[in-house]
C-alpha cells in the first residue's frame, strides 16, 4: 500500500518528459596562422539540446563569397584541429558546428587566418664608410613569408661570430644608407634580417668594414704667383689606422674670387705640387686644399686656405666689342667694356687691328692712348672691314692681353626704300618697300614709323623679308617710316615719307530719285571714296513694298562705282510714296538716298446697290457707299437726284472720304417724294460718276 502511495506521488509531482533538440553552435572559435597551416580551436556548445554530443565538423572556404566547404570530422571530445598544406600568404575562413543525436546545430561565426612563416633573408647586403660610422644597405627579401616585412634588425660584431650590437630599421635601406654609429678604427662585420608576424628571418651577411673618420688636414701650404697662374704646394696630413684616421689618396683643390664667399673646383684629383691656371691677372684669388681618400661617403678633410695676392701679367680682353651706327654722331662706332681686370697694372691703351680681304699682313692698326675710352668713330670701315681690339698694361706688345675675337664687317643702308598705300574694301594699307644694302650684309630689319612731328615708334622687329605692310594708318596724316638694317651689327637707318588719304566711303545720288507706279524703271549710282584693290559688294534695301531695288551689287577692283536698277511696284491703292533706299557696305559703311513715288492708279465710287425701291414719303439708308482703294486725299461724294422729274430727293451735304476710312462704307439717304422711276448721281471730281436708279412705289 506504502509503495503504491509513493508511486503515485512520484507521477502527480513530475511533469511531462521535454523532447531533445540540436545543440547550439560552438563557442570561442579561433584561427591561429601557422607556416602553410591554420589552427582551429573552439569550446563545446552553450548548450547540448538536451543530448549528448557527439561530433563536430569544422568547415572552410578561401573567399567570404565561395561556398563552405566541410574539411574535418571530429570526435566529441576534439576542441582543435589543424588544417596543413595550405599556401602562406592567403586568408582562409573557418566555421565550426556541433552533432547530437538530433542532428547538426547551427555555425558558429567565421574567423580567418593567413598561415606565414619567417621572411627569407634581405638581399644585396653592402656598407660603406662614412664619418665615425658604417652606412648599411639592402634590399628586401624575396619572399615576406606571407606576411608584410615590418622591420629588420641591423647587427655587428667584431669577430664575424659574436655579434655584440644590434638596431632596428623599418624599411629596407636601399638609395640613402642606414647609418651605424660605431667606434674608430675598428673592423666590423654587419648583418641583417627581416622581421613579420612569424618572427625574423634568417640573415644576410658582410664584412669586414673599418670604421674611419675624415682624414687630416694639409699642412705647408705655400703658393707661388706667375702671369695667369699659381702653383699651390703642400705636405699630406698625416694617417693613423688604428684610430680610424686613412692615408690621402688625392686633394680637392678649389678657388675663389669674392674672398671665400663662393667657391669653385678646379681639381678633385689634385696632387701637389699643383697648378691653378688660366687666372685673371689683377684678381685677388684664395685657394684651399683639402685632402680625399678612397672612401667617397667620408668626404674631404678640413681644408687649408691661403690668399697669395693677385697674378700679375697682361689684362685679360676688352669686353662687349660692337659695331654699330650711332645716329647722335651719324656715323659707325666701334665700343667696348674695360677687361675685367687691369692685369695688376693701370691699363694705358687699346690697340685696334682692322683688316679685310684686300688687306695684306701685318695688319694696320690704331692705337687709342686714352684708358679710359670704351668707343671710338671708325666711319666707313665699318662697312667692308673686320676689326678685333686689345687692351694694354704696359708697353711692349707683351703687356697687351688676347685679341677680341673680330667684328664687322657690317651691314650698309638699305636702298630703294619707298612707301606706297592701296585700299583694299575699307581698310588701308601702307606697304613699305626696300632692298638689299649694297653690300648684302643684312640678315634682319627693324620698322619703325612717327606721324608728323611725334617720336619714332617700333611697328616690327627681326623682319627677314625686304617688305613691310603697315594697316593701322590714320587717314589724311603725314607718316615717315624708318628702316634699320642688322647684320654684323646695326646699320645705317633710311627713311622715307607719305600721306595717307582719306578714309573709304560710300555714297548714293542725293535723290530724291522719281517714279512712277508702273512706269519705267530707273538706275543709282553706287560709289566708294577710294579706289578699291578688291571689289566691293554692296546690299541694298528699300524701307517700302513701292520700290523694288537690285541687291547686291558689286563694285569691281580699280571701279568707284556701279549703278542699280531700281522701279515702282503696281498697288492696289491710289497713294503716292516717299521710300528711303539704304546702301551697306565693308562691314560697317552705310548711306541713303530717297525715292519719290507717283500712283497712276484713281479710285472710284462702289456703291452696295444699284437699284433701290423707296416706298412713297420714307427715307432708306439701304445704300452703302464707299471707294475701292486708297486715295491720295480727301475725296468729296456729291448725292444729286434727277430733278426730271423731281421724285425722290438726298441730303444737300456730301459724303467725304480721306485715306484713312476710305474703304468704311457711308449710307447714302434717300427720300421718296413722287411715285414713279428717277435716279440719284454720286460724282467727285476727277472721278467716274456713279448712278443709282429709284423706283418709288406707293406708301404701305
Amino acid at each position: 500500500m506504502l509503495a503504491a502511495v509513493l508511486m503515485a506521488t512520484v507521477l502527480f509531482h513530475a511533469g511531462p518528459v521535454a523532447a531533445a533538440t540540436k545543440p547550439s553552435a560552438p563557442r570561442a572559435v579561433k584561427a591561429t596562422p601557422l607556416n602553410k597551416a591554420v589552427k582551429v580551436t573552439w569550446a563545446a556548445p552553450a548548450s547540448t539540446g538536451g543530448s549528448r554530443i557527439n561530433a563536430y565538423a569544422v568547415q572552410r572556404r578561401n573567399t567570404t563569397t565561395a561556398p563552405w566547404v566541410t574539411v574535418k570530422y571530429t570526435g566529441a571530445a576534439a576542441r582543435a584541429w589543424t588544417e596543413t598544406g595550405l599556401v602562406n600568404g592567403a586568408r582562409f575562413y573557418y566555421r565550426v558546428m556541433a552533432r547530437n543525436g538530433v542532428g547538426w546545430g547551427p555555425t558558429s561565426p567565421q574567423v580567418s587566418a593567413v598561415p606565414r612563416t619567417v621572411p627569407s633573408s634581405p638581399r644585396l647586403l653592402e656598407a660603406d664608410v662614412h664619418p665615425g660610422a658604417l652606412g648599411v644597405y639592402w634590399s628586401a627579401p624575396s619572399s615576406n613569408g606571407g606576411a608584410s616585412v615590418d622591420g629588420y634588425r641591423v647587427e655587428w660584431s667584431t669577430d664575424g661570430s659574436t655579434w655584440t650590437g644590434a638596431t632596428t630599421s623599418a624599411l629596407p635601406s636601399q638609395a640613402s644608407p642606414f647609418l651605424v654609429p660605431l667606434n674608430l678604427g675598428t673592423r666590423y662585420w654587419l648583418q641583417v634580417r627581416a622581421h613579420n608576424a612569424a618572427g625574423y628571418g634568417a640573415t644576410t651577411g658582410a664584412g669586414p668594414y673599418r670604421v674611419y673618420t675624415t682624414p687630416g688636414a694639409v699642412t705647408g701650404l705655400a703658393a707661388t704667383v706667375s702671369s695667369g697662374q699659381v702653383q699651390l704646394t703642400w705636405t699630406a696630413p698625416a694617417s693613423n689606422v688604428a684610430l680610424g684616421v686613412p692615408a690621402a689618396t688625392a686633394y680637392l683643390v678649389e678657388v675663389s674670387d669674392d674672398g671665400g664667399d663662393t667657391w669653385a673646383t678646379d681639381s678633385s684629383t689634385a696632387q701637389s705640387p699643383w697648378v691653378v691656371d688660366d687666372l685673371t691677372n689683377g684678381i685677388d684669388y684664395t685657394f684651399r686644399v683639402s685632402a680625399l681618400t678612397g672612401f667617397t661617403k667620408l668626404g674631404p678633410g678640413l681644408a687649408t686656405e691661403i690668399a697669395p695676392g693677385a697674378p700679375v701679367g697682361p689684362p685679360p680682353s676688352p669686353r662687349s666689342l660692337a659695331l654699330n651706327w650711332d645716329e647722335v654722331a651719324g656715323d659707325h662706332r666701334l665700343s667696348w667694356q674695360p677687361p675685367v681686370s687691369d692685369g695688376g697694372k693701370p691699363l694705358t691703351r687699346y690697340v685696334a687691328e682692322y683688316w679685310n680681304q684686300a688687306t695684306p699682313p701685318p695688319y694696320p692698326t690704331f692705337t687709342y692712348s686714352d684708358p679710359s675710352q670704351t668707343s671710338a668713330i671708325v666711319g666707313a670701315f665699318a662697312l667692308d672691314h673686320q676689326i678685333r681690339l686689345r687692351a694694354c698694361n704696359g708697353p711692349t706688345d707683351a703687356d697687351c692681353s688676347p685679341w677680341t675675337d673680330p667684328v664687322g664687317p657690317i651691314t650698309g643702308p638699305v636702298t630703294g626704300l619707298v612707301a606706297t598705300q592701296s585700299t583694299a574694301g575699307a581698310t588701308r594699307t601702307v606697304v613699305v618697300d626696300w632692298d638689299q644694302p649694297d653690300n648684302g650684309l643684312a640678315t634682319s630689319y627693324d620698322v619703325l614709323r612717327k606721324a608728323a612731328d611725334g617720336d619714332y615708334a617700333s611697328l616690327a622687329t627681326g623682319v627677314t623679308d625686304t617688305q613691310y605692310a603697315d594697316a593701322s594708318t590714320v587717314a589724311a596724316t603725314d607718316y615717315t617710316y624708318k628702316v634699320v638694317p642688322h647684320g654684323g651689327g646695326t646699320g645705317a637707318p633710311r627713311t622715307t615719307s607719305i600721306t595717307t588719304g582719306a578714309d573709304q566711303s560710300l555714297t548714293l545720288p542725293t535723290g530724291p530719285t522719281a517714279l512712277t507706279e508702273g512706269g519705267a524703271s530707273a538706275t543709282v549710282a553706287v560709289s566708294i571714296g577710294v579706289v578699291s584693290t578688291t571689289d566691293v559688294v554692296v546690299t541694298l534695301a528699300s524701307d517700302s513694298p513701292a520700290v523694288a531695288v537690285e541687291s547686291p551689287v558689286t563694285i569691281p577692283a580699280g571701279s568707284l562705282s556701279v549703278d542699280a536698277e531700281i522701279s515702282a511696284v503696281q498697288d492696289a491703292n491710289a497713294v503716292g510714296e516717299h521710300v528711303v533706299l539704304t546702301a551697306t557696305a565693308l562691314g560697317g559703311l552705310q548711306t541713303t538716298t530717297a525715292v519719290d513715288v507717283t500712283d497712276n492708279d484713281v479710285p472710284a465710287i462702289v456703291v452696295s446697290s444699284s437699284d433701290v425701291a423707296i416706298p412713297l414719303g420714307t427715307t432708306d439708308t439701304s445704300v452703302l457707299v464707299s471707294l475701292d482703294r486708297k486715295p491720295a486725299g480727301t475725296v468729296t461724294v456729291l448725292a444729286t437726284a434727277d430733278p426730271s422729274p423731281a421724285r425722290a430727293s438726298v441730303p444737300a451735304e456730301p459724303l467725304v472720304f480721306g485715306p484713312d476710312d476710305w474703304n468704311v462704307p457711308q449710307a447714302l439717304s434717300i427720300t421718296g417724294t413722287a411715285k414713279g422711276g428717277t435716279s440719284v448721281t454720286l460724282s467727285s471730281a476727277g472721278l467716274a460718276d456713279r448712278v443709282v436708279n429709284i423706283s418709288v412705289t406707293n406708301a404701305p
